[in-house]
């Protein structure tokens, strides 16, 4: 729901509070709530992030868009074994 302009200033000002807290680049970028398109893509690499993470559940591909990949929910309420296993592609290779 926001405008370009500021979506662009959020994504950079966020950025950088981080950056600052962190002391490192910060290349990857978590889509609120998942509301991303093409158009908001275009503008949080125009903002210098790498990757965007999605809400959608799913793998990555080599194929899939950087500032579009979908994310492997883990529950916080597994031990390392469930941890590891929520990482393996149940998709035949």
């Amino acid at each position: 729901g926001l405008t370009p302009h500021d979506l662009v200033r959020e994504a950079i000002g966020s950025r950088a509070a981080i950056e600052e807290h962190l002391g490192t680049a910060i290349r990857a970028f978590g889509y609120p709530y998942g509301d991303e398109d093409e158009a908001v893509q275009h503008l949080v690499g125009g903002c210098g992030f790498s990757y965007g993470l999605t809400t959608r559940p799913g793998y990555a591909s080599h194929r899939a868009p950087l500032l579009a990949l979908p994310r492997i929910e883990i529950a916080g309420d597994g031990d390392v074994a469930a941890f590891v296993a929520g990482l393996t592609d149940p998709r035949p290779s």
